[in-house]
């Protein structure tokens, strides 16, 4: 009997993230059971962390790095890499990874994958260096959207995009067909990228609407005060972190989902909102990758704060789940496909 070759992800946390969840998912899938899956995470506990493991994933925790950690970080890659006999590492922290593969190519690890998930607008030295690292020893770059790619890995160079797929066989979310009121539901981490304020400033010009924001982040406190500074509290609701979002979606009727994002590099939470059926705004930053039941979609610029969601709604035709299916396995958004492209990856040497 073969050993299963072993992969090293290398990723910030296991809190509930786009990421995260995709690698949580994708562990739920035959091709990636194949596979012996270790998470080098810095040191704090994750949200996901108890369904990781059940899955057959080994967390293995390290300081959260720093300049004063980071040789000890170094230290403890490269003592993972020996003691564990890792044959591919498969990066998702950004510009870092450069840094883990130059040390996985230093070490003999076969196979080095550094994969794009989020965009990145940021150019100084460090990129520089760390682009330069990532384009010269990764064996395969990959990418969730064509932005995202050029933005990590720079226009000159190639990468395969592998779309954030999700399973196709989940649909018992109750939509709410009725355009008023006006209740606008959210799935995101509260982080300036995601442009939660955007969002509440929306609701101040609704009479009579609702916003209900599933996620937890570093803006909470100061999104929360920002809603009563402006007299709609009573009509913003935080909700906090949840394992089955769009059940909660449903549970609070939501008739809309908004993501007004300023940076966004692919958006699971976007695709799922349209596998619910439920009508998505997006803004303009969305990669277009994202868009996957066009009929669903409405692109706005965040320029123009006067969006006319009840024409959109008014126009938006219930689409059955045999038809969004389609779409979803056409635009390659399902996460089997997801799981075999990036398995031929592991299996390339």
């Amino acid at each position: 009997m073969n050993q299963k070759k072993k992969v090293l992800h290398i990723i910030s946390s296991l809190n509930i993230g786009g990421t995260q969840v995709l690698l949580r998912d994708l562990l739920k899938t035959t091709s990636f059971s194949n596979y012996q899956h270790y998470f080098l995470v810095e040191e704090s506990s994750g949200f996901l962390d108890n369904e990781i493991i059940k899955l057959g994933g080994e967390i293995i925790r390290v300081k959260k790095i720093k300049k004063t950690t980071f040789i000890y970080y170094i230290y403890n890659l490269i003592r993972i890499i020996k003691i564990k006999k890792i044959d591919i590492v498969h990066s998702h922290v950004s510009y870092f990874s450069g840094i883990n593969i130059f040390i996985s190519f230093l070490y003999n690890v076969k196979i080095r994958i550094s994969h794009a998930h989020s965009m990145s607008k940021k150019n100084n030295k460090y990129t520089s260096l760390m682009r330069l690292l990532i384009n010269k020893f990764s064996t395969q770059k990959i990418a969730c959207s064509h932005e995202t790619g050029i933005s990590i890995f720079g226009s000159k160079t190639d990468f395969t995009i592998i779309k954030n797929g999700i399973f196709l066989n989940k649909r018992n979310i109750k939509q709410e067909n009725n355009i008023s009121p006006l209740i606008i539901g959210h799935i995101a981490r509260l982080v300036p990228e995601k442009n939660q304020k955007f969002l509440i400033d929306l609701i101040s010009k609704k009479n009579n609407s609702e916003l209900h924001i599933i996620g937890d982040g570093p803006l909470k406190n100061e999104l929360i005060e920002y809603s009563q500074k402006i007299g709609v509290s009573d009509r913003v609701y935080f909700h906090g972190v949840s394992r089955y979002p769009f059940k909660d979606i449903g549970k609070y009727k939501c008739n809309v989902m908004i993501y007004p994002s300023i940076r966004e590099g692919f958006g699971i939470s976007i695709i799922e909102s349209q596998y619910y059926g439920f009508p998505t705004v997006i803004s303009n930053n969305v990669p277009k990758e994202a868009i996957v039941i066009p009929s669903l979609v409405k692109t706005i610029s965040l320029e123009n704060s006067d969006i006319d969601i009840d024409t959109f709604l008014t126009k938006n035709k219930k689409i059955s789940q045999t038809i969004i299916d389609e779409y979803f396995i056409n635009k390659e958004c399902d996460i089997k496909y997801t799981a075999n492209k990036i398995g031929s990856i592991y299996e390339s040497k």
